[in-house]
């Protein structure tokens, strides 16, 4: 063997060793990396796993949210409706001449009685209204008035 010989196969066992301790290196990187891409899974697991509970939390508080609007609106129209009936029917164990229903001055009372008036009156403007229009083609105003009440009656 000649010393060239030699020198070139020393060169190459340098080069050999540089290259397996590179090839080393290498390695230990990739484990190094895999291990973090590891813990990163671990970690989004964990935070999809949270998330999720969050989710499911947030889904119970809404129904209970809805819940809570639906039976507060059914506790204002219960008030609403309780209001308007302690307006017209006097408290419980009231012995006033208001509480009677014989009392023609009660405001229900009065009511039906305006009613009446105010419906009988039209009743009657209807009636005539009508024998106009029945009796005399010539009044246009009248027949459209009879017209329009009518309309409104039915």
């Amino acid at each position: 063997m000649s010393i060239g010989a030699a020198t070139w196969s020393s060169v190459k066992e340098k080069e050999l060793c540089s290259l397996r301790e590179e090839t080393k290196t290498i390695k230990q990187t990739m484990m190094t990396l895999l291990q973090g891409e590891n813990q990163k899974e671990e970690e989004n697991s964990k935070l999809k796993e949270k998330t999720d509970q969050l989710e499911r939390n947030f889904l119970k508080k809404a129904n209970e949210f809805d819940k809570l609007t639906f039976e507060m609106q059914e506790c204002r129209e219960k008030f609403k409706v309780n209001e308007r009936l302690t307006d017209i029917q006097p408290p419980e164990g009231s012995n006033d001449n208001t509480s009677l229903g014989s009392d023609r001055y009660r405001p229900i009372k009065l009511a039906e009685e305006w009613s009446s008036l105010y419906t009988d009156e039209w009743s009657e403007a209807f009636d005539e209204l009508f024998k106009i229009k029945k009796t005399n083609d010539n009044f246009r105003i009248e027949k459209e008035l009879s017209d329009i009440i009518h309309a409104s009656l039915i």
